[in-house]
């Protein structure tokens, strides 16, 4: 279930960043209190402070705060199954029995619009010039040039359409059950079939431009497109379970989440997978992410997780530091959460972990490709399962290619 929503790129990192310990650049899910154990099946922000979420029975909450507090709206009593918004004021929220509701005011108030289709609806997405794209049960495609003010059924049929994305006026793409996919380049007016080489059920589907795009779905399916779909390739590496969503921030760095409450990030454009700890074992159905230091996911049991890197940038860039470098833990002894700072001079593959005293890695606070400055990240004294780790000596290792370094930590519970 998803959409081209509304994606502001930015906040890249230059100078300081500041992230929560993870799996990679150091960052992890957390939990955001929502008021609703039902089903929700995707999410949308405008912005890093504005979003919504949507889901069975009429579900539907709202956010001021990047989801620090989510406030509940009533629109139906009816499954609601995709969100989307153009920008900060115009939105879009589709539903079972084709229904269709739609702000013009930043969710301030939302009204019924007449989609042309009974047929439950399960996606929903934005073009650019007006074109917005609904999908759904039965090969249902609508379509609207207008923001989503009236619409078109342009096509039916018998297998379930299960998410759609748009790029542009022109291109459109939908995944679908059976390893179906359909796709637009002109606006909708006519639709055409694309060889995805599987007949695995397709759910969800990102592009980061006219080209590049992935699908994913069940049976551990990830494809990836980078000639708009003429051709679909799989990318499965370290992928072990079935997938919802997909989202990319850009050509390198996605995430997909699916059963079991699994979240996989990828930084080398989907050609590997390796797992996040998400801290929940619920279906997750949608992942959502603003830019590449602000997302968040939606399931099954009312779960709503959030993922952050806060990050401050100079406008007047920075100067970068001049060595390599583990900067002292600070506070040491700790309890329960210390910052571990490093310094690169130019980007490289860092790995940045703690140990304990007996020599086995306990978490893993960064892998991968990062980008040179000063970077902190937040051990909250926990392994990678979440669990909390007793007081004792531990050993901070940064190790790249410019060498090892080593820190000795003490924590104190």
């Amino acid at each position: 279930m998803h959409r081209s929503r509304i994606v502001t790129m930015g906040f890249a990192l230059i100078a300081v960043s500041l992230t929560a310990a993870g799996a990679v650049n150091g960052q992890i899910w957390s939990d955001q209190d929502i008021a609703t154990a039902l089903p929700l099946d995707e999410v949308c922000f405008a912005d890093l402070d504005h979003g919504w979420v949507v889901g069975d029975a009429g579900a539907s909450f709202f956010t001021q705060d990047g989801g620090q507090t989510w406030n509940s709206f009533f629109l139906t009593n009816q499954d609601l199954q995709g969100v989307a918004f153009r920008d900060a004021s115009v939105g879009l929220i589709v539903g079972d029995n084709g229904l269709v509701f739609r702000t013009t005011d930043g969710g301030l108030s939302w009204a019924p619009v007449a989609s042309g289709t009974g047929e439950n609806l399960d996606s929903v997405a934005f073009g650019t010039g007006g074109t917005a794209y609904a999908v759904g049960r039965d090969a249902t495609i609508i379509v609207s040039s207008d923001d989503g003010a009236s619409w078109s059924l342009v096509e039916t049929g018998a297998v379930r359409y299960r998410s759609v994305w748009a790029v542009g006026s022109d291109r459109a793409w939908v995944a679908a059950e059976e390893g179906v996919i359909r796709a637009t380049t002109n606006g909708g007016d006519s639709w055409f079939s694309q060889n995805s080489g599987t007949g695995s059920d397709l759910k969800g589907v990102c592009f980061v431009d006219e080209m590049e795009g992935w699908m994913v779905g069940q049976n551990s399916t990830v494809l990836h497109t980078n000639d708009g779909g003429a051709s679909w390739q799989p990318r499965a590496a370290g992928v072990q379970v079935g997938l919802d969503s997909v989202f990319f921030v850009d050509a390198q760095r996605g995430w997909a989440v699916g059963n079991l409450g699994t979240i996989y990030i990828t930084v080398n454009g989907g050609l590997s997978w390796i797992q996040e700890p998400s801290g929940t074992g619920n279906e997750l159905n949608d992942v959502f992410f603003v830019n590449a230091s602000a997302g968040w996911v939606a399931g099954d049991v009312g779960t709503v997780l959030a993922r952050f890197e806060l990050t401050a940038v100079d406008e007047v860039l920075a100067a970068l530091p001049s060595v390599y470098s583990l900067k002292p833990t600070y506070p040491n002894p700790f309890n329960p959460t210390t910052t571990i700072s490093f310094e690169l001079p130019s980007a490289t593959t860092v790995d940045l972990a703690i140990y304990d005293a007996a020599g086995r890695r306990v978490r893993t606070l960064a892998a991968g490709a990062i980008a040179a400055g000063t970077h902190s990240y937040l051990w909250h004294g926990q392994d990678a399962a979440g669990r909390a780790t007793p007081s004792g000596v531990y050993i901070v290792t940064l190790a790249s290619e410019e060498g090892v370094a080593t820190d000795t930590i003490t924590l104190v519970r």
